[in-house]
């Protein structure tokens, strides 16, 4: 199956990512890194190999609907009415430590071009890539809410 440019720029980014943080530090106390992606497909590499491979688990990574608004914000300028629409799309994630042990789940979520993150706190981004952190103890589901908005040009009237 052939990828588009696009996913490749993605996983690209995966992959440096990931060797990024398998080259750095590890966290205190040893903390077991899970990589996700935005459709909650698990990233992971073979030991000794630079491949990437997903796989997909409900039992680890449940994805919520798209939730999309729109709204306008009106405004004058010298006398001028303009009017600026803003897209928002939201997404819920939960995140279900399986082991017997402390992890954190990085979800990499791949950000528009134009789209910026409206998530607190902000994820780190990369490549037009939002990671997203989130610690879990074994046992626990951890709830992570993500945002996107998109803010179009002025509008004259």
């Amino acid at each position: 199956m052939r990828l588009s440019m696009l996913m490749r720029l993605v996983v690209a980014t995966l992959v440096l990512t990931l060797s990024a943080h398998a080259q750095g530090p590890a966290p205190a106390g040893g903390v077991e890194e899970i990589h996700l992606n935005g459709d909650c497909e698990l990233i992971y590499q073979q030991p000794g190999k630079s491949k990437l491979h997903t796989f997909k688990s409900w039992d680890i990574c449940r994805r919520g609907n798209v939730n999309s608004s729109r709204w306008a914000n009106e405004s004058l300028n010298n006398g001028v009415p303009s009017t600026v629409f803003t897209d928002v799309n939201e997404v819920s994630y939960e995140l279900h430590n399986v082991t017997d042990h402390t992890v954190v789940f990085f979800l990499h979520q791949r950000l528009p071009k134009g789209w910026e993150v409206d998530s607190v706190p902000q994820p780190e981004i990369s490549n037009g890539v939002a990671t997203f952190q989130a610690y879990a103890q074994p046992g626990q589901l951890v709830k992570l809410h993500t945002g996107q908005r998109h803010a179009s040009p002025p509008q004259k009237h």
